[in-house]
Formats: structure tokens, C-alpha cells, sequence
């Protein structure tokens, strides 16, 4: 940046603050007269007002500022005035249309706190354009420059004020800065038309928005920004010192860039995007968009409500500074990869939260490096990607969690890889982690390497294949922990230990391999499908490489309307190493209920009257048949009546029809719904329905009476 100069400096616009009109006014008169130019004029706005740009008693000296002119917006008193540009007639005669209205200046200077620019406010009046049209494009000789020198508090404001629908519909530049120096500020808000940024110089930076000072761009009421350069940068934040800040808001409201996008170069940057504010970035830069650029750098983007940053190059988050990015409240990311934590000095952290709120990355994302990288998926947000590596190195770590009802990731075209040495690099601490009411669905193969940690505390982890590519055996290098929540995986290459979860192959019937042994502990379930005869595309199977160890539950259901008949048997797991313990609700050679009615024989291990090795299902009876005998009568409905209600720990002869583990008034409906099945023999007395329906609703209702009694009578 170059020092404050001069009253008049016409390449680069510092000049002090005047605190007295009439002073600054002879001091004008004193040099213009002592030094005129030829080439270019030097104008300053003079009147303490409104005023039309194209009027040279606005201006010192008396002139109507031309395309060489430098111009500048510095009266210093503090009172708002608005400056016109007024449009040509719309009707020039003959029906004919004028042409837009064209101002061009070569520079521009605003050093007051209040401008604003707008058309003419009378009737019958076009649109008109404002360019300031230097090139050249070095840090402290740019075209436009809002809030040019230390205490500065400089604000433009472009606006709509026609009454024939005209306006400033576009306020172009090579290059522009907004708070340029330390301690300066400048803001330019955006209430109508186009803000046009067109310089295209690889080495130097074409929009700096907070260059040593407090820089905002605010572009609302469906007003544009567009950044047209070629491979050129635009900067929040630029200077250690600086600040930068630019809001997208309200529906119509847009950003194009086509530069890169630095957010926090060295100093703060922060971009919003609110109410259907929308951002577009492209680059020939490669991944081109960077939050939190260079170390001790502070980069965050917000993406709100029904508003969208789409861009065709992939993101940065902490690259060697700070980075953040929040999708909250049904706003929207898209991106063609990202990379979270890259920078040894850096952290980089995205977060996708609230129903509606997504990201999209077309390739992949990773999260850490060097640095730290997290990205939090929570409260109903969802994130897509191609491909994701979650890893740490030396002292770095990824870090990903997915929470709460709705919540999911989701990884399409390539594998999920949680932990991957390099060489040369220590590995540090990576994790998954997955909790109630979320869901993670791979559609290739879990990578689980070295220190990666796989955490499924809740929900649903959905996956082809979990296991390492870096060993011959594809045996699992990093830990599995697996206290609660639904398993479903094609191949789990290492031994599985159910803490807490349920293990359900496929997704409405399917296989899981386990080149290990399975240990099934109290809390745990297994979960099987039956829908046809045929194992793994109609029934679930669980082939083991081991041994299985049982405890907790088998869960049983029928699906695709599926009737078995008794003779039919169904093999749910094969074993090579064979069978040790018993499930909880069912012990070899048990009958066990399933969702929706009817139950199975439970065969395995010693004592089984098929292979040892193998679970299998056999004599199916029907729903309501609570003995097993082949028909739904009087009998059944005793066996329920016996042991109505039960809390707990109840089996099918104990009137359990759907296998809940209670006894209540469901699995009566189910015993109501099949009776009679098929029709009694002649010489079995039967009650009458009507008298068995009786019986029932009497001993519901002393049930619901004694509940209501121990619930009125029990202590708070």
C-alpha cells in the first residue's frame, strides 16, 4: 500500500480529510491554479446535497467529469446526499426509444459515509450506466476505491429511484477496493443493478474487499455482482489488518465469479449468503475457492435459508489459516471436491445442519491433513460426495460426525477411507462417528486403515464391503466400535463384535460375510428377513469365516407378503468354526414370534436336529397360533389370556404374537384377525367367538383400569 499523499493525487487518491469547507475549498483553488493539468482533471464534489452528476456546478473545478477525469466524493460533513445519473428521454420522437444513458470516469474516490447513486428522478426517463475506466490494476492505483484513507468510514449505496423503471443498472470497473488502508472503512451496497469487475491480471488481485481496513459489499434487492477476469483473484481480508465482509441477501440477489476467491487471505473474510442469496464460482485455477488462505488467517462462509453456493471447482477449507463454512437452515453447497484442514498451522471445519441443508461434491472430500478437519452433518442435513478420505498426519486428524434424525452421508462413485498412511508422515487420529437417527450409506467398500476409528453409536451404517486394501487379507487395520445402532454390510473383513446394534444383511434380504468370528453380546441383535426360499436374494444369510458367539436376540419378520408353509426351511447363518450361547429369545429348538405374526422353530449348535454349524428355521405356524398346532382356536386365545399382560420376557406359547417380548393387546388383534384357522375338528369344544371376544375385552379392561389405578396412586 502506498502513503497518504498530497491534496491531489491523481493515480491513487490519498489525500487527508478536509475539516472545514471554505479551507478546503481555497486550498482547491490554490493549487489547481498553481498546478493544472492537461491530460486528466482532478474533480471533487462540492455541493452539500443532491446533486446530477453531469452538472458542473456539482464539481471544483466547474466541469462535467469526463472518461479521464478523477473523481472524488469527499465533502466531509456527514449529512447523506444522493448523486444522479439521469437516463436519456425514453421517447426520442417517432416512437423511437433513446439510447442507455453512459457516465464514464477514469477513477473514482469515495470518502464519505453516506453516497448514494441513482438516475434521475424525473418522468420518462431511461437507464443509465456508470464505468470508471482505468486498467491498470496495481494494489494502490486501482480504479474504484471506497474508504481510501485511515478514519475513513466511506459508504456507497446504489440504488433504484426512477419513476419509468430505469435505473443505475450497471457500476463497472477494472478493479475496485473497499477499505483500503488500517483504520479506514469502506462499504458499497448494492441495491440495484450490476456491480461489473472485469480485470484479468494473474498477478495481482481485482476486487479486495477489507485491503488494510474494514471492507463490505452488501448486494441485495436482486442486485448482481459479477467478476468476469480471467485467473485473477478477488480478496476478503487481503492484509493482515484487513477485514472483509460481503452479503448476498434477499431471492435474485447473485454473485458470479470467475476469478478465485480467497476468503481471510491474511487478515478476516466472511461471506453470507441469506434469504435466496445465491453465490457462482468458477475458475481456471483449479480448486480455486480458499477460506482461511494463508497462516494466522480467518475465512467463515454462511450459506442460510433457501440460499446456494454452487461452484465448478472444488473448496479449500483452512489451507493454511481458518476455515469454516456452516449450511444451516435449508441452504445449499455445491461443489466439485473440498479439502478441510490442509495446512499444518490450519483447522478447516464444515458443518451441514437443519432439515434441507446440503452440500453436494461431486468428487471428493477430505477431511484433515496436516491440519484439522472436521465436518459435522447434524439436526436433518445431508451431504453427498463421490468419494471421502477422512485422515491425520504428524500432528492433524479428521474428524466426521453425523447426528440426529435425518441426518445423513452418503458416498456414491468411490470408497469411504478412514485412516491412510503416507510416507514420510506420522498417521495421526481419524474417526467416523455415527449417532441416533442418522444414517451413512457407501455404496463401494469402508477403507478402515491405520488409527482410522469407525464409531456406530445409533442409527444406520449401510456399506458394500469394510475391511483395508493395504494388507492381503483386507483384515480391518483400524478399530470398529460398534455399541448400538443397525449394521448392514456386505462383507466385514475382520471379526465383528456386537455390542448393542442390530445386524440386518442386506436391505430387504441379502447376505453378510464375515471373514472372522461373530461375538454377539446381551445388547445385541440379529436381525432377519424372510421373503422366499431362496438364501440371500429372498431370505437374509450370515455366512461366517469363524465361529459365532450368541447372545441377545434374534429378530424375525416376513416381508414382500411372503406365507411359508410348515415344511420349508430357511438357513439364516452358516458357520465354519460353528455355534457357542443361545440367544436370549431363543434357545435351541424354541419357537420364536416375528413381526406381523406367525413363528418359527429356532434350530443350531448341539442338539440341533439340522447341521450344528447353522442356524436354521423350520415348522412355521401361522399368526395367533400360540401352540403351534396348526390352526387359530379357542386354545390360542387361553394362551394369550393366561398370561395377559406381560410386561416382559414373554415367548409365543406365552401369547407373544408378534415377538415383542409383552403380552398385550396387539398380539390379541393378531390372534382376533387369523381366528378361527383353519376350522376346529368337530369334536374340540371351541368357545363362540362372541364369548371369546367378551373374555378379552374384559381382561383389556381390567388392565387398562389396574394401569390407571398404579399410575394415579404411584408418587411423582
Amino acid at each position: 500500500m502506498a502513503p497518504s499523499c498530497s491534496l491531489f493525487c491523481p493515480f491513487d487518491g490519498r489525500h487527508p480529510r478536509s475539516l472545514h469547507y471554505h479551507a478546503f475549498v481555497a486550498v482547491l483553488l490554490a493549487v489547481f491554479v498553481a498546478a493544472p493539468r492537461a491530460d486528466a482533471v482532478t474533480l471533487t464534489w462540492t455541493t452539500f446535497g443532491n446533486g446530477s452528476f453531469n452538472d458542473q456546478n456539482n464539481w471544483f473545478p466547474t466541469k462535467v467529469p469526463d472518461a479521464n477525469d478523477f473523481v472524488s466524493f469527499e465533502v466531509g460533513v456527514g449529512s447523506p446526499y444522493t448523486v444522479t445519473f439521469p437516463g436519456n428521454p425514453l421517447d426520442i420522437g417517432g416512437g423511437v426509444a433513446g439510447a442507455i444513458a453512459s457516465y464514464s470516469t477514469a477513477y473514482l474516490r469515495v470518502r464519505d459515509s453516506a453516497v448514494a447513486f441513482s438516475v434521475s428522478t424525473q418522468a420518462n426517463r431511461g437507464a443509465s450506466t456508470y464505468t470508471v475506466a482505468s486498467s491498470t490494476q496495481t494494489e494502490a492505483n486501482r480504479a474504484i476505491i471506497v474508504g481510501v484513507g485511515a478514519g475513513d468510514n466511506a459508504a456507497l449505496s446504489v440504488i433504484h429511484n426512477s419513476f419509468a423503471g430505469g435505473g443505475l443498472t450497471s457500476f463497472s470497473a477494472a478493479t475496485a477496493t473497499l477499505g483500503d488502508v488500517a483504520s479506514s472503512a469502506g462499504t458499497l451496497n448494492m441495491n440495484f443493478g450490476a456491480f461489473n469487475i472485469t480485470g484479468s491480471d494473474f498477478t495481482q488481485t481485482q476486487l479486495i474487499v477489507g485491503n488494510g481496513g474494514v471492507g463490505t459489499l452488501n448486494v441485495n434487492i436482486g442486485a448482481d455482482v459479477n467478476v468476469t477476469g480471467f485467473n485473477s483473484t478477488v480478496s476478503l481480508g487481503h492484509h493482515a489488518s484487513g477485514v472483509g465482509n460481503v452479503t448476498i441477501n434477499g431471492a435474485g440477489s447473485t454473485w458470479t465469479n470467475s476469478d478465485q476467491l480467497w476468503i481471510g487471505e491474511n487478515g478476516t473474510g466472511t461471506l453470507t449468503l441469506q434469504n435466496g442469496g445465491t453465490l457462482m464460482t468458477s475458475s481456471a485455477a483449479g480448486d480455486s475457492n480458499i477460506i482461511g488462505v494463508f497462516g494466522g488467517s480467518n475465512g467463515a462462509v454462511t450459506i442460510g435459508a433457501g440460499s446456494a453456493w454452487t461452484s465448478t471447482n472444488g473448496i479449500r477449507v483452512g489451507n493454511s489459516g481458518d476455515g469454516s463454512i456452516l449450511v444451516t437452515g435449508g441452504g445449499s453447497l455445491s461443489s466439485t471436491g473440498a479439502g478441510l484442514g490442509e495446512g499444518s498451522t490450519s483447522s478447516g471445519t464444515v458443518t451441514v445442519t437443519g432439515a434441507g441443508s446440503t452440500w453436494s461434491s461431486s468428487g471428493t472430500i477430505i477431511v484433515g491433513s496436516t491440519g484439522l478437519g472436521a465436518m459435522s452433518i447434524q439436526s436433518g442435513g445431508s451431504v453427498t460426495t463421490g468419494g471421502a478420505l477422512i485422515r491425520g498426519l504428524n500432528s492433524g486428524s479428521g474428524q466426521v460426525l453425523v447426528a440426529g434424525a435425518g441426518s445423513s452421508l452418503s458416498v456414491t462413485t468411490s470408497p469411504l477411507t478412514i485412516g491412510l498412511p503416507e510416507a514420510g508422515f506420522i498417521t495421526g487420529s481419524t474417526s467416523l462417528t455415527i449417532h441416533p437417527g442418522a444414517s451413512v450409506d457407501v455404496a463401494h467398500e469402508i477403507e478402515l486403515n491405520t488409527n482410522g476409528q469407525l464409531n456406530l453409536q445409533g442409527g444406520t451404517l449401510s456399506a458394500d464391503s469394510i475391511g483395508s486394501p493395504l494388507v492381503l487379507s483386507q483384515q480391518i487395520q483400524g478399530t470398529f466400535q460398534w455399541t448400538s445402532g443397525t449394521l448392514h454390510v456386505g462383507t466385514f473383513h475382520g471379526s465383528l463384535t456386537n455390542q448393542g446394534g442390530i445386524l440386518a444383511p442386506g436391505h430387504s434380504a441379502g447376505r453378510t460375510t464375515i471373514d472372522g468370528n461373530y461375538t454377539q453380546q446381551a445388547a445385541g441383535a440379529l436381525e432377519i428377513e424372510i421373503g422366499g426360499t431362496t438364501p440371500e436374494t429372498q431370505h437374509d444369510l450370515v455366512y461366517l469365516e469363524g465361529s459365532a458367539s450368541l447372545s441377545g436376540q434374534l429378530h424375525l419378520a416376513l416381508i414382500n407378503s411372503f406365507a411359508p408353509m410348515p415344511a420349508q426351511t430357511f438357513t439364516i447363518m452358516e458357520t465354519v468354526g460353528g455355534i457357542s450361547g443361545a440367544f436370549s429369545n431363543a434357545a435351541n429348538g424354541q419357537r420364536l414370534g416375528m413381526s406381523g405374526g406367525g413363528s418359527f422353530l429356532v434350530q443350531y449348535g448341539a442338539g440341533s436336529a439340522f447341521d450344528p454349524n447353522n442356524i436354521v428355521l423350520s415348522g412355521f405356524a401361522g399368526p395367533g397360533d400360540f401352540d403351534a398346532d396348526g390352526d387359530v382356536d379357542g386354545a390360542d386365545f387361553v394362551a394369550w389370556q393366561t398370561h395377559f399382560p406381560t410386561a416382559s420376557g414373554a415367548t409365543l406359547a406365552g401369547g407373544d404374537a408378534d415377538g415383542d417380548g409383552d403380552v398385550d393387546g396387539s398380539d390379541f388383534v393378531v390372534w382376533q384377525t387369523h381366528f378361527p384357522t383353519p376350522p376346529s375338528p368337530a369334536n374340540a369344544p371351541v368357545p363362540e367367538p362372541q364369548a371369546l371376544l367378551i373374555a378379552a375385552m374384559s381382561a383389556i379392561g381390567a388392565w387398562r383400569l389396574r394401569r390407571r389405578k398404579d399410575t394415579l396412586s404411584s408418587p411423582e
